[in-house]
């Protein structure tokens, strides 16, 4: 099985196909957040598309388990070859986004002038002839126009395999990645829990169709457990446990749980 492709972007790691972000969903319970633009809607953020932008924890797992190689970018001189194709690339896509843009212009004219009742068809093959991108003025490639992007645009020989990944680097990485580890391990599901002042939320399930069970707080060991009712009235309101998580001299996990009753 060929391994995933992970392309490094700071201390992250960004999967730009699609096939693999569903087998690491669905497959490795990796449920990381989507952070790009849909094509068809740009200008929302409720539903976000490619990359799957991978946290440290997670990258460093799947590296762990065989199932993803991590590759930076290697800045080189492009020859005329690459960029004659990548500026034909572009233009090719830049005509395709005008020529839909005059036809949905057409189809809503169409629907603006058209009587109750009467029913709308697509543009005759004569008036799409008349919607080429030749026909009408010169309409500039800077226009409103946005190409968003869905892949990689850089060329596969752009990019050498990773060897500056230097996660976990410091002790509290090291504590969290155990901990991590060792939760994914158990069969949870973990993502990030900052919005409710944690470092994990821990899922039972998947997190489109269960609640979180636990905020997962990870302290160094034998750290004096302090100031945690404000995050223990927190997880009460929204129904959570607190998981007080920490690792010992030997590398061993280990877990309080607490939780905040009235």
């Amino acid at each position: 099985m060929p391994k995933i492709h992970g392309f490094v972007h700071g201390c992250y790691a960004l999967v730009w196909n699609a096939e693999d972000a569903v087998c690491l969903d669905r497959e490795w319970r990796i449920c990381s957040g989507l952070i790009g633009a849909l094509p068809g809607q740009p200008r929302q953020n409720a539903q976000l598309g490619l990359p799957l932008k991978l946290s440290p924890e997670e990258a460093t797992l799947l590296v762990e388990k065989g199932v993803l190689e991590l590759l930076e970018y290697s800045p080189h001189a492009s020859t005329q070859q690459e960029v004659a194709a990548f500026n034909a690339a572009r233009e090719q896509d830049f005509q395709t986004q005008f020529v839909s843009y005059l036809e949905k212009r057409e189809q809503a004219r169409l629907q603006h002038t058209a009587g109750d009742g009467e029913v709308l068809t697509a543009p005759s093959e004569p008036k799409r002839a008349r919607l080429e991108v030749g026909s009408y003025r010169e309409h500039p490639s800077f226009s409103p126009l946005v190409t968003i992007v869905t892949s990689d645009p850089r060329p596969s020989s752009a990019y050498q395999s990773c060897t500056n990944w230097t996660y976990p680097g410091t002790d509290k990485d090291r504590r969290c990645y155990l901990v991590y580890k060792d939760l994914w391990g158990r069969g949870y599901t973990l993502t990030t829990g900052l919005k409710y002042g944690g470092d994990y939320l821990v899922y039972q399930g998947h997190p489109r169709t269960v609640h979180s069970s636990y905020i997962a707080i990870v302290l160094p060991w034998k750290q004096t457990i302090q100031s945690l009712g404000s995050v223990a009235r927190v997880g009460s309101k929204v129904k959570k446990n607190i998981l007080v998580c920490s690792v010992d001299e030997h590398e061993l996990v280990h877990y309080i749980t607490l939780s905040w009753t009235m």
